[in-house]
């Protein structure tokens, strides 16, 4: 914390994975939170940064990746239902399962899932997860079956995708319309249609990535430079196999890179920038400099550095995976030009982080173990302190928000963390 006026005001979500963007509970509360604050000059936000990961394309949850796939889920039904090899399989799992409860004296609806044996519990888990294995490989059987025949093709996925990021634009829009900027990078659970929400395209957002730089202005006219890219290198998962299948068809005329972001952007060539061990087996990039994968890497960081031009400008850096203590290493270009700044507000992992603490029950021992103590608003309270030489990396995961105070010496000058939990019914 540094003691110096007031200038620039920020509240950094954590991602979003909307399913439905108008009964999302951390949008109505982060909605709800912003109005009241911008009904006061002297606490209204100047901007909301969003790390991206608008869309839930794991199929796992309910959101974008199911809706695309409703057009399979009636023909795995009807094939599990009417085919007899099939109805053999699942009746085995789910005999074997029910002798399991006979011989354990468990009745379902009744025996507490604490009541049970954890070898017990752990057998009916795997018979389980056996069981939801065989289901997927039929479903995946018929996906390629449909896309072979063309039953199933990116126009089924496409127009879904687009619906959703355009209900997500109109959802954020309520937020900026409470006359607060909105900043991005997307993430990668979002695809190019991401950028439909973008101000250029009539949309909420002002995608950092795109730009060379946004200025923002504080209360006292300092102006504060923000730069960004996604520093991620993961591709959608899940539903990418099936848009792969459906790109690489015979008589598609499209092409992955209409649809895919750039998902080099976190990868590094640059053996000082990766973490060891590398935990996604991406550590030898720098060995063979002339692989494809590397080339695409070098394609990607020049365009970025043309983009941003000189490292070292930016007071905040905007991306999706922070760049230390994840990990997993980090991208080239985000190690290199989030150096100099206050603070590098990001998002992907699920857990709240800040600095080294990499979720809430070791941020709850370092407050613990704390013994600075301040006097705020006339309570006692625990300080944690931070190097201030090193950008501090803040990420709400799923459930977090960060206000975040820049001073007119554009230092951080004070963090407050909010909960988004929802109300029980």
């Amino acid at each position: 914390m540094v003691k110096d006026a007031a200038s620039l005001r920020i509240l950094h979500i954590g991602d979003t994975h909307i399913d439905d963007p108008e009964t999302n509970h951390y949008l109505e509360a982060i909605e709800k939170h912003i109005a009241e604050r911008q009904k006061d000059e002297s606490t209204k936000y100047h901007a909301m940064t969003s790390p991206g990961d608008f869309l839930q394309l794991h199929s796992s949850a309910p959101g974008t990746a199911n809706r695309s796939l409703e057009k399979v889920i009636p023909n795995v039904i009807k094939e599990i239902e009417t085919k007899e090899h099939h109805k053999r399989q699942l009746s085995r799992y789910n005999s074997t399962i029910e002798n399991i409860f006979k011989r354990n004296n468990i009745k379902e609806g009744e025996t507490q899932v604490k009541d049970i044996d954890e070898r017990v519990m752990s057998e009916i888990q795997d018979i389980i997860r056996e069981r939801q294995k065989y289901v997927e490989q039929v479903k995946q059987g018929l996906i390629d079956d449909m896309i072979t025949s063309r039953e199933f093709t990116l126009d089924d996925i496409i127009p879904i995708i687009e619906n959703d990021y355009q209900a997500i634009g109109n959802r954020f829009q309520r937020i900026k319309d409470l006359g607060i900027e909105l900043l991005a990078v997307p993430g990668n659970h979002d695809t190019k249609h991401v950028y439909a929400m973008d101000t250029e395209n009539n949309g909420p957002f002002t995608f950092v990535d795109t730009r060379e730089k946004v200025t923002l202005t504080g209360y006292d006219g300092t102006e504060f430079i923000v730069q960004g890219d996604p520093n991620t290198f993961e591709i959608p998962p899940y539903i990418n196999r099936v848009l792969a299948k459906m790109f690489n068809h015979k008589d598609e005329t499209r092409s992955a890179e209409d649809f895919f972001l750039n998902y080099d952007s976190g990868l590094c060539l640059d053996p000082k920038n990766q973490c060891k061990p590398n935990r996604m087996g991406l550590d030898n990039l720098e060995a063979d400099q002339k692989s494809g994968k590397a080339l695409e890497i070098k394609n990607y960081q020049t365009e970025a550095r043309d983009r941003m031009r000189n490292a070292g400008t930016a007071d905040i850096y905007l991306t999706h995976k922070i760049t230390e203590h994840t990990g997993y290493g980090t991208g080239d270009v985000a190690a290199e030009y989030s150096k100099a700044v206050a603070t590098v507000l990001a998002g992907h992992q699920h857990g709240i982080q800040i600095g080294e603490i990499s979720n809430l029950q070791e941020l709850n021992q370092a407050i613990g173990s704390s013994t600075e103590i301040e006097e705020i608003d006339g309570y006692k309270v625990k300080v944690l302190e931070f190097d201030p030489d090193e950008a501090l990396q803040l990420n709400g995961g799923t459930e977090f928000a960060f206000e975040v105070v820049y001073g007119s010496n554009k230092k951080v000058k004070e963090v407050i963390m909010y909960q988004v939990q929802q109300k029980a019914a």
